[in-house]
């Protein structure tokens, strides 16, 4: 999942078969993004139970038969891309449970 800053949010969570539509709006304008974050993982903390941690993993090629889409672009497109190793960020649940009845 990724998330665009904003003040405003709408996340749409899947747990299992269940769907849960979430829309978020800041009371206050002028948030840092970290602030935000912030206020977003309360948020899904409180009404999920979401506990979460962040790990910084290193650059990794996936084991596939299929070509690269560096491969795929350069027959479809003649596009040439440059590979590079950078580590990836990731965000890891630890724990979540169903929301609780309103």
């Amino acid at each position: 999942m990724s998330l665009r800053f904003a003040q405003t949010s709408y996340l749409v969570l899947a747990i299992g078969s269940d769907k849960f539509d979430i829309d978020a709006r800041a009371a206050t304008t002028g948030l840092t993004r970290n602030q935000y974050r912030s206020m977003l993982q309360t948020l899904l903390a409180d009404r999920f139970q979401l506990t979460v941690h962040r790990e910084t993993t290193p650059d990794t090629k996936p084991d596939s038969a299929e070509p690269s889409l560096f491969t795929a672009l350069h027959q479809q497109l003649g596009l040439r891309l440059e590979s590079q190793k950078a580590p990836s960020e990731v965000l890891v649940i630890d724990h979540f449970e169903r929301p609780r009845e309103n």
